[in-house]
This record gives C-alpha cells, structure tokens and sequence, in this order.
C-alpha cells in the first residue's frame, strides 16, 4: 500500500498510540506474524484468569487512515483477521482510523 508521508506519519503515531494504550492496559506487545497471509499493525496478549483458570487474551489491530480505510487491501486485511478472531473465543480484532 502507498500512503503520502502525511498518511504514513498519520498511521504510525496511531500504531504508536495504541500500542502504549493497551501496554497501559497490561497487554505484552507480541512479535507481529502472518495471520491468513496478513500481518496486522499490533498483536497484543495478556493473561487473564476468566472462568478458574487461566487463559491468553488476544487482540489483532489493524491501524488505518481515512484513505486507505475503503481500499481492496484494507478490506482483504480486515477478512482475514475478523476470520482468526472468529476461530478463537478469547481473540479480538479491531480497526483504528487514523
């Protein structure tokens, strides 16, 4: 994808602004991996007892600008991940508009 620099200055303090927002949260930033052939912005983890026991809750970010938002790979993005949060009750995905 080709942002304008303002476009890419844009998402970058958006991806930098969320990331410490869930840190704050106690989320552990993880190392970014292809998920259905996309790699997302963020993945954050924390572990939370739910239930007795103790389990990994999960959210995929996907960070994008009020032009890339409507794109073809914005949307391919957006499937691929809603589909990986689909597969595992304790996965979430959002999108953050820049």
């Amino acid at each position: 994808m080709n942002r304008t620099p303002e476009d890419q200055s844009l998402h970058d303090e958006k991806v930098s602004q969320t990331a410490a927002g869930y840190q704050a949260q106690g989320y552990e930033l993880v190392h970014l991996r292809k998920i259905n052939g996309h790699i997302p912005d963020l993945i954050a983890e924390k572990r939370v007892e739910h239930n007795g026991r103790w389990i990994t809750e999960t959210v995929i970010v996907e960070i994008e600008t009020e032009t890339s938002i409507d794109t073809a790979h914005a949307q391919a993005q957006k499937q691929a991940f809603q589909k990986a949060a689909a597969t595992d009750p304790y996965t979430t995905f959002e999108v953050c508009v820049a």
